[in-house]
């Protein structure tokens, strides 16, 4: 079944912009989907300090740190 979407001007261009040769809208929205879905299974995370030697707590507090420095959020727009 076919469902119309109303999409801003902007968010057209982006998509349009995403989409390959052969490639619907649907297409490019399922492919971001599965994407982000794949960056934040927990799964992912595990083993990520595997034979990093901790002396104490500030060492992993820093490490947590460093984690959430390098970690983007997508801005919310409502």
């Amino acid at each position: 079944m076919v469902k119309p979407v109303s999409l801003s001007n902007e968010a057209y261009e982006v998509l349009s912009r995403m989409k390959t040769e052969g490639e619907s809208f649907s297409d490019v929205v399922l492919r971001l989907v599965e994407t982000d879905k794949k960056k934040f299974r927990i799964k992912d995370f595990a083993g990520k300090w595997k034979g990093k030697e901790f002396d104490d707590w500030d060492d992993i507090k820093k490490e947590l740190e460093l984690g959430r420095k390098r970690f983007k959020l997508k801005a919310a727009r409502f």
